[in-house]
């Protein structure tokens, strides 16, 4: 994906292109990869604006870190594939996003920014719900919240040592 984007901007701004490069604007940045998938700062401002991420912050380093660890999680539950949650519980899920807005036209205007759709946030939160599922049977015997995020914790430094990760801001 990078090197796709490498290429375009090579071919743009080559000698003679038809798009000089004083008239071209960035639309996005990726900020890192996890095997191969990217993480943009339209992702990250997004999960920050729509409160998509526990405990988000405004920090940008802070939730691509986040999201790097949700994108790790999420592709270990990918491989064991729970079953899907209730369409409730992703109605409810929505249902607290929608709140945090003025109006539904407002949430929309926000996903749309975002290069977000009702679509992708549900599908967001439907993976959110198999993630804490397969979470809270994998963790099951932790006894405490302590022991469990410590267990986590140790689970996602051996994801991250399994997987290409790459991260581009600094």
């Amino acid at each position: 994906m990078l090197e796709l984007v490498v290429l375009m901007t090579s071919v743009l701004t080559a000698p003679g292109s038809r798009f000089p490069a004083h008239d071209q604007e960035i639309l996005d940045r990726t900020l890192a990869l996890v095997g191969g998938q990217a993480i943009t700062l339209s992702d990250v401002r997004a999960a920050i604006e729509l409160g998509l991420i526990e405990g988000g912050t405004s920090d940008v380093a802070v939730m691509t870190a986040r999201l790097v660890d949700r994108e790790l999680i999420l592709r270990e539950v990918q491989r064991y594939a729970p079953p899907a949650p209730p369409d409730s519980a992703v109605e409810t899920r929505l249902a607290e996003i929608t709140k945090r807005f003025a109006s539904p036209v407002a949430l929309m205007k926000v996903l749309e920014t975002h290069g977000f759709s009702e679509h992708r946030l549900r599908a967001w939160l439907r993976d959110d719900l198999r993630t804490e599922g397969y979470l809270a049977q994998r963790f099951a015997s932790a006894g405490t919240p302590e022991r469990r995020r410590e267990l986590v914790v140790d689970w996602l430094s051996d994801l991250r040592r399994r997987t290409d990760v790459v991260i581009l801001t600094k």
